[in-house]
């Protein structure tokens, strides 16, 4: 049905619109104007944001530290552990409890917490669903 796919899209559409708008406000690094007009389609290096300091804005403004992390060890847990729980109901929440050792009745009592991956994760102070 035509009406239900397009409600469906829809839906989707506006998924994505406040997973962005999201993103924008937790992004602590990205210039802010880059990350608005990239929003609606424009191109805006942060260098102009930079050029004059009395209008930059508060990520341009802030001189934090960044650091890479090499993600090869949590990336194969996690695919170990998918592979573990293949024939299982599991859902993304439940991995990520696993992943970060949380050690509730739920995964007690299901063995999981016996688990190779299981707070193989641990020292990731958040983990969620886009992060995976």
């Amino acid at each position: 049905d035509d009406e239900s796919k397009s409600s469906m899209q829809t839906k989707q559409i506006r998924i994505n619109n406040i997973n962005r708008v999201y993103d924008y406000c937790i992004n602590n690094v990205i210039c802010r104007r880059t990350q608005l007009l990239e929003y609606f389609g424009e191109l805006f290096p942060s260098s102009e944001c930079k050029r004059i300091m009395s209008t930059e804005c508060d990520n341009c403004r802030q001189v934090y530290k960044t650091s890479s992390i090499d993600c090869t060890r949590i990336s194969i847990e996690i695919l170990k552990l998918v592979s573990d729980l293949n024939q299982t109901n599991s859902t993304l929440s439940y991995i990520i409890d696993i992943l970060r050792g949380i050690n509730n009745k739920t995964i007690r009592d299901a063995g999981h917490h016996r688990l190779r991956a299981f707070n193989s994760c641990h020292q990731l102070t958040r983990l969620g669903k886009d992060d995976i």
